[in-house]
């Protein structure tokens, strides 16, 4: 795809070392072609990519015996035999700007490039001494490697030279690009505010948000997808209805909930490792999900992240599945409005008891529930461990051990656990104490989350 380059600055260097050379243009008629890069290189072989008529205006006296090259990126022809055998340019008559014609013969071709010979020249009407000066040479026909196509632009330099090829007789301007090609998917943009944000309400035992002090059952998110380009103005391209869009939203922690939470049948998504998995029989580019809680589910706060991306068959035999990335996004989070303490170890064992206690500064007693994962990473489902005292101070070793007894988390056995204390009442007026002893002489305190950064 460099060669084309390279002719360029030989062609220049030829003109400097022979002396001023002039300086004809070389446009496309219609403009550069644009294609999709996935429609090009959707099938195993590309097809055969026509182009526009290219047209070369002279600034320079041709003469039977100079030829004109066509170089195009490097093995960009699909077939150089399909260029006309002849290209007439008719001698303009116009009074007073009057032209002389010429044909030019086709000489040689190579997969890269085409040479046509000027076999004559004609003059206008009774006009004997004009030139070709000013006239346009339309080379019509030519047919890309659309395999080329794909890898990248394909352009074409032109190189006017006297039939001996020691003079350049057109240099500048003589590059024009016949096509291009840019993908026709966008990426996942900025969600702003359109978010998960839903306010876990502990008042509601964590199965349901709270907005303004009204409790509500919604939240949602809407995803957008920019557009690069209208893929229907690209010569060639993936159809909408061809391509599959699959969006993922991920949490930390969505045990006890479903697809229809979010709105959605078992046939169009499914949640997979805390993943809501989306799929779409199109391409999709924007769209809002709504998360409806269930009402017999504790909700837990997390974070959310989304992916989007696309996919589409190629026309193999048999048939290959391209994937292509759209981009991740974090997706909001939904807090609290309660307190939540976590205990990052806490041992339990024959000759070692627990020290645990819960601080209320409210004038509201408050239910306290606590869950836990252990050591190698298991995770326990949380439980009620009874109610902080308003304005008072609640000892809750007893009920903790008691739980992790009753729901397996322990069976008499040495274990070690992180504990996470919800209670249902303001962060700001619960504190935990936690610490353990073993053997009734050594007390270890260990600090908890509400210490994090002081």
């Amino acid at each position: 795809m460099k060669s084309i380059f390279k002719t360029a600055i030989l062609a220049t260097a030829i003109a400097t070392a022979c002396g001023s050379a002039y300086a004809g243009t070389v446009t496309v008629d219609g403009g550069k072609k644009t294609y999709s890069a996935e429609g090009v290189a959707r099938q195993a072989t590309v097809a055969t990519v026509p182009v526009s008529d290219i047209q070369y205006v002279t600034e320079a006296a041709y003469a039977v015996g100079d030829k004109v090259t066509y170089s195009f990126s490097a093995g960009a022809l699909d077939n150089a035999a399909s260029f006309p055998a002849q290209i007439n340019v008719a001698a303009d008559e116009t009074v007073g700007d009057e032209k002389a014609g010429m044909a030019l013969g086709r000489l040689n071709f190579t997969d890269d490039s085409v040479t046509y010979r000027v076999t004559s020249i004609t003059q206008p009407g009774v006009e004997t001494s004009k030139t070709t000066y000013g006239q346009t040479v339309t080379l019509s026909g030519v047919q890309l490697d659309g395999n080329v196509v794909a890898e990248g632009d394909v352009s074409v330099f032109v190189n006017g030279t006297t039939s001996s090829g020691s003079d350049v007789i057109d240099t500048a301007n003589m590059t024009a690009v016949l096509t291009d090609v840019t993908t026709q998917f966008g990426s996942l943009e900025s969600l702003g505010t359109n978010v998960f944000d839903g306010v876990i309400d502990v008042t509601g035992d964590r199965k349901n948000f709270i907005d303004d002090n009204v409790s509500v059952d919604e939240d949602e998110i809407t995803f957008e997808i920019s557009e690069v380009a209208n893929s229907s103005s690209f010569e060639s391209h993936i159809e909408s209805a061809d391509i599959n869009t699959t969006i993922t939203i991920t949490g930390e922690d969505l045990s006890g909930l479903d697809e229809t939470d979010f709105g959605f049948t078992s046939a169009q998504a499914d949640i997979v490792n805390n993943s809501l998995v989306i799929s779409y029989d199109s391409e999709v580019t924007t769209d809002t999900i709504v998360f409806t809680a269930p009402g017999d589910v504790q909700l837990k706060p997390q974070s959310f992240d989304i992916s989007a991306e696309y996919s589409f068959s190629n026309l193999d035999t048999p048939a290959t599945e391209t994937e292509i990335n759209a981009g991740s996004k974090s997706a909001g989070e939904w807090t609290l409005n309660g307190s939540m303490v976590n205990i990052p170890y806490m041992p339990f064992g024959s000759n070692i008891s627990q020290i645990l206690y819960v601080t209320n500064t409210g004038s509201i007693p408050a239910d306290i529930t606590v869950e836990a994962y252990d050591m190698n990473g298991t995770a326990y489902p949380s439980c009620g461990v009874g109610t902080a005292t308003a304005n008072g101070v609640t000892k809750i070793t007893s009920q903790v051990k008691q739980c992790f007894i009753d729901n397996g988390y322990i069976d008499g056995t040495s274990n070690k656990f992180s504990i996470t204390v919800t209670v249902n009442a303001p962060d700001s007026q619960i504190t935990v104490y936690s610490a353990y002893n073993v053997s009734g002489n050594d007390r270890g305190n260990v600090l908890n989350s509400q210490y994090k950064g002081k």
